[in-house]
C-alpha cells in the first residue's frame, strides 16, 4: 500500500529514503503525500543533514519532513516528535505512527564494538526473545543487527512490512540460526536474497543479504510457509536496468 506510512529508521545518508519516496511519488502521483507518510531517524546527526539534502527537491521545498534524531531502540509509536517548517523554521508537533513499511540497511556493529549506550537496550531484547521464543542469543556472539528486527516489529502494524540489508553473518554460525528461527516467531519470513558476487556496497566490510518479511502476532512458525531465496550472481553495478526490474518483479511476485 504505497499510501501507507513508511520509514527508514537507520537512514545513514538518505539513499533508501530517497527511493522510497520517488517510489511513492511515482505512484501516487502526489509528492506531498509521498513525502508526508514516509519517516526518516538515525542515531547521529550528521547523517542526517545529508539524508535532508539526499531527499530534498524542487516540489519539497515547502514540505515538512518527518526527520528526527534517534536511537532506533529508542522510537516508539505514538511518540510526539517536533520537526521543523521549511518555511518558517518554526517547530511542528507531529506523532510517530505504527508503520506499514520499514526499510532499512541495518548497521553492522560487531557484538565487540557495541558502544555502551546500546547493551541496556541488548539486554532487554535478549531476554524478551528468550521469554518469547525459548531461544536464548548467547552474550558476545551477537552483532547489534541480530536484535534490530526485533525492535522494528513493535513499530509495525500486523501485515506490515520489513525489508532490511544486514551482513551474511547470520548464514553461517549457530547464533545465526538462532536468530533465523526467533524471526520466524515474530515474522513470516518471505524473501532472502544473497549475493555470489562480492559485496553490494564498496564502503562496507560485509557482504551484504536482504530479508524481506511480514509482520504477524506472535505466535510458533508455520512449518508449510515457502521461503523464497535468491542468490545475484552479478555485480550489482553490472547489472542493466532491464535485469534489475526483472529480479526485483520476481521477487515481488515470489516467482
Amino acid at each position: 500500500n504505497w499510501h501507507d506510512q513508511c520509514a527508514d529508521l537507520c537512514a545513514g545518508t538518505g539513499t533508501i529514503a530517497r527511493a522510497i519516496i520517488k517510489n511513492k511519488t511515482d505512484r501516487m502521483r502526489d509528492s506531498e503525500a509521498a513525502f508526508r507518510t514516509t519517516w526518516i531517524a538515525d542515531k547521529y546527526a550528521y547523517p542526517l543533514q545529508i539524508a535532508s539534502i539526499a531527499v530534498t527537491n524542487m516540489e519539497a521545498m515547502n514540505i515538512p519532513l518527518n526527520i528526527f534524531q534517534s536511537d532506533v531502540f529508542a522510537v516508539h509509536s505514538k511518540d510526539r516528535i517536533e520537526i521543523k517548517s521549511p518555511v518558517d523554521g518554526s517547530g511542528i508537533e507531529e506523532e510517530i505512527p505504527e508503520f506499514g513499511a520499514i526499510v532499512s540497511n541495518l548497521p553492522f556493529v560487531e557484538y565487540n564494538k557495541i558502544a555502551a549506550d546500546e547493551t541496556e537496550y541488548i539486554n532487554k531484547y535478549r531476554q524478551r526473545i528468550k521469554d518469547d521464543t525459548g531461544i536464548e542469543f548467547t552474550l558476545g556472539k551477537t552483532d547489534l543487527y541480530n536484535y534490530l528486527p526485533f525492535k522494528l516489529h513493535e513499530l509495525l502494524k500486523i501485515g506490515g512490512r520489513l525489508g532490511i540489508v544486514l551482513s551474511n553473518s547470520w548464514l553461517g554460525p549457530e547464533i545465526g540460526k538462532r536468530f533465523f528461527d526467533a524471526l520466524q516467531f515474530y515474522y513470516e519470513v518471505h524473501e532472502v536474497v544473497i549475493s555470489n558476487s562480492g559485496r553490494w556496497f564498496e564502503n562496507a566490510d560485509v557482504v551484504a543479504t536482504l530479508l524481506v518479511l511480514q509482520k504477524k502476532e506472535l505466535s510458533v512458525p508455520d512449518q508449510k510457509l515457502v521461503i523464497n531465496f535468491w542468490m545475484i550472481h552479478k555485480d550489482l553495478k553490472q547489472i542493466s536496468l532491464d535485469e534489475k526490474e526483472t529480479i526485483i518483479s520476481s521477487i515481488v511476485l515470489g516467482e
